[in-house]
């Protein structure tokens, strides 16, 4: 799986920074074929001092491909996008692009097989059963 990593720090508006780009930008992003999910996790304590400065969101949009990635990054809408909202709301970005690979502990992996076998008893859609495997999930190991 393929992902992007976007870091923000010392965001000015972040009013606007949730409106333009968690409410507008990533829903558009999310939705074209190819693109997974997107993961945000807002920061709340840094371990390693101050030399990051005000990190305050990590945003990363993972993808079925390298080419599908890369074909929505390099698309002149999305950076349109991102060059307005960047004039629009003042920020530092960190921008990075990888490879991911998930590894779940046993007990997710039990609970995985579970909910699949389950879902598909019941016979709910399979993105049905997807969110529902990750709702019980999240649940469970909050």
């Amino acid at each position: 799986m393929y992902k992007t990593i976007a870091i923000f720090k010392n965001i000015e508006d972040l009013g606007t920074f949730h409106s333009q780009y968690l409410e507008l930008l990533l829903p558009r992003i999310n939705n074209l074929p190819g693109s997974i999910c997107t993961d945000i996790t807002t920061v709340s304590t840094l371990m390693t001092g101050d030399e990051l400065g005000e990190l305050q969101y990590m945003v990363e949009t993972h993808f079925e491909s390298l080419e599908i990635m890369n074909e929505v990054l390099s698309s002149p809408k999305i950076s349109q996008f991102l060059t307005r909202w960047l004039e629009e709301t003042p920020a530092d970005i960190s921008y990075f692009t990888g490879n991911t690979v998930r590894i779940y502990s046993d007990a997710a992996k039990q609970k995985l097989v579970e909910l699949t076998e389950e879902s598909h008893n019941n016979t709910l859609s399979e993105v049905q059963s997807l969110k529902y495997i990750e709702s019980s999930i999240k649940d469970d190991f909050k």
